[in-house]
């Protein structure tokens, strides 16, 4: 049985999230002027600015852009994909232990390998959002190459996952 520490300003948190959800709560439950963060100081933060309530948000330099700029679709992309994945370095052990890739494969292999080709999917989206941002300038090149490299980590891995569970790859066949 796991053990759980609650603090007192995470039980107050926990209160306060009750009576919004009762609907017994005023603009004090939540946005309350006290500072956050200093020395001994456990409460939990608020998660909301109120700043894009109005359809528009702040990139990390702090322009403000409307929420469907094409920054914000690759940076959603991105997020998506990390909640997808957890990355880890084992393409390079991976690979070797492989059969070789002679051919096409088809999206097979159980749960796990369906789970890395999913993933692999939204890194391919991801990579796909995020290229017209570094052709334009706006994005560092080496994301671009990340996304690509992890793409490939994550075919490699489901991959692996097929061969370890003994399910089957099949090859994709051209229709004659």
């Amino acid at each position: 049985m796991a053990l759980f520490i609650i603090k007192p300003a995470h039980l107050r948190y926990v209160l306060r999230t009750g009576k919004l959800l009762n609907g017994n709560w005023t603009r004090n439950t939540f946005c309350s002027d006290r500072r956050y963060g200093t020395e001994g100081d456990n409460r939990v933060p608020k998660i909301y600015t109120k700043t894009g309530d109005k359809g528009f948000s702040s990139t990390f330099t702090g322009e403000r852009r409307p929420k469907e700029d094409h920054i914000f679709e690759a940076l959603g992309n991105t997020d998506e994909l990390s909640s997808a994945i957890g990355y880890s370095a084992f393409y390079k052990t991976w690979a070797p232990i492989l059969p070789p890739l002679n051919h096409l494969q088809e999206k097979s292999g159980g749960k796990s390998s369906s789970a890395l080709h999913l993933a692999r999917t939204v890194c391919r989206r991801a990579e796909r959002s995020v290229a017209p941002i570094v052709r334009a300038g706006e994005a560092d090149p080496d994301v671009a190459k990340f996304l690509n490299r992890l793409s490939d980590y994550l075919f490699t891995a489901a991959r692996y996952a097929a061969t370890k569970e003994g399910n089957e790859e099949k090859i994709y066949k051209r229709p004659e």
